[in-house]
């Protein structure tokens, strides 16, 4: 028997689970996914990054991708997505 308690605003649990759950509104997601990290392992091949710590945990890490040399250049930072649980900095490069 479902639970059809309200537990937030006039949400159940199961529908607050849903609306966090990325495979439910893209069912394709793990496809999608493996296409990103192909692209991630080009790009990493062709450019590979200086990665630096900024943390004490062995998942604070950052890449840093840029030419040979380059000084006072302009930045882009790219946090990805993933809800906090999924995705890491090295599947997140696109070309």
């Amino acid at each position: 028997m479902p639970n059809d308690t309200k537990i937030f605003l006039d949400y159940t649990q199961e529908q607050l689970d849903q609306a966090y759950d990325q495979l439910v509104w893209a069912p394709h997601r793990d496809a999608i996914q493996a296409e990103i990290r192909k692209d991630c392992e080009a790009v990493r091949k062709a450019l590979p990054p200086r990665t630096e710590r900024y943390g004490k945990s062995e998942v604070q890490l950052l890449d840093i991708f840029a030419p040979k040399g380059a000084s006072k250049v302009p930045a882009l930072v790219y946090l990805h997505g993933g809800a906090w649980l999924r995705g890491s900095r090295l599947d997140t490069v696109r070309q």
